[in-house]
C-alpha cells in the first residue's frame, strides 16, 4: 500500500510532507496527539501503523493535502470518468471518498479522516475554485465544527461563534432519571436512547456506542469531541419539557420527540 502510494499520488504531485506513518519521531518534526479529559490534555495512546493502513496510516500536513486535492480534482490522479464516480454522490452527500455538502449556497466537496486523537479536514469549493484543510493533534471542541468556521468566514457566510462562556452545571439523579427514554426524529435514520448513570447522562444511537453528555445553563447538553449538543424545551411553565429536544450538530439541527 505505502509503495502504491509513493509511487502513483506522493512522487507524481512532488508532496513533500506525505508518506506512510512509523513510530512517531518527534525529531523529524511528527507531532504527538493527545485528547482532553476536560481539565487536562493527556497523550494518546499510539496505534501500530501495520494496522490501519488507508484508514488511518497516512502522514501529511495541511499543504500537502490542499496539493493533493488540487491534483485530483485538476485531473492529475484519475481519469475524468473515476473522478465523476468518485462525486456520485447519494441523498446524504456521501459519494467514494469523497462527501458533499452545502455552506449556504456555496457546494463543498472534501473528506475528513481521523485516528488516536490526530484529526483532518480538507475540502475543494469549485465555485470559488480554492482549497483548504486543516490539522490537529488534539481538540477539546468537533473540528468538524472548527473548519465549518473557517470556511463559512472565509466565503463571508454567516456564522455564530460558540458560547465558551456557557457555564457547566450539576444536576441531582432523581431529575436526570426524567430524561430516560427513547427518543425519535421524523426522517432522521436513527433513535436516540437518553440514560443516567452514575450522576451523568449518556445518550446512544441506533446501533452505535453510549457517550457521555455534560450540562450546561439553558437546558443544553454537549459532546464536544463530537460536537453535538442537545437542546430540551419547555412547557407552558418555563421548566424542562423532557419530551423533546433539538439535536444540533454542524450545520444539521434535528427535533426528537419520546416514544411514548
Amino acid at each position: 500500500y505505502s509503495e502504491v502510494v509513493a509511487e502513483k499520488i506522493i512522487k507524481k504531485v512532488k508532496l513533500q510532507n506525505t508518506y506512510y506513518g512509523k513510530a512517531i519521531n518527534i525529531v523529524n518534526k511528527e507531532a504527538s496527539s493527545y485528547s482532553n479529559d476536560g481539565k487536562d490534555w493527556v497523550l494518546e495512546k499510539e496505534s501500530d501503523m501495520s494496522v490501519p493502513l488507508g484508514a488511518g496510516g497516512m502522514v501529511s500536513n495541511p499543504t500537502d493535502l490542499t496539493m493533493f486535492f488540487k491534483a485530483l480534482f485538476g485531473g492529475r490522479l484519475v481519469s475524468p470518468s473515476s473522478l465523476g464516480q468518485m462525486q456520485d454522490f447519494n441523498e446524504e452527500g456521501y459519494g467514494r471518498g469523497l462527501f458533499k455538502h452545502e455552506l449556504g449556497d456555496v457546494k463543498v466537496i472534501g473528506h475528513n479522516g481521523g485516528i488516536d486523537g490526530f484529526e483532518s479536514n480538507a475540502v475543494y469549493i469549485p465555485e470559488k475554485n480554492i482549497f483548504i484543510a486543516i490539522n490537529a493533534n488534539g481538540s477539546n471542541m468537533s473540528l468538524g465544527d472548527v473548519f465549518e468556521g473557517v470556511v463559512s468566514i472565509y466565503l463571508g457566510l454567516p456564522f455564530e461563534f460558540p458560547n465558551f462562556d456557557l457555564k457547566e452545571i450539576e444536576i441531582l439523579e432523581e431529575e436526570l432519571k426524567n430524561y430516560d427514554g427513547v427518543y425519535a426524529c421524523l426522517g432522521f435514520p436513527l433513535e436516540i436512547t437518553i440514560t443516567n448513570s452514575d450522576g451523568k447522562l449518556f445518550a446512544q444511537a441506533t446501533g452505535q456506542g453510549a457517550f457521555p453528555l455534560k450540562a450546561y445553563e439553558g437546558r443544553q447538553f454537549k459532546f464536544d469531541p463530537a460536537g453535538i449538543t442537545l437542546i430540551f424545551g419547555e412547557d407552558e411553565n418555563e421548566a424542562v419539557d423532557y419530551k423533546t429536544f433539538v439535536l444540533k450538530q454542524g450545520p444539521g439541527a434535528y427535533e426528537f420527540k419520546r416514544k411514548e
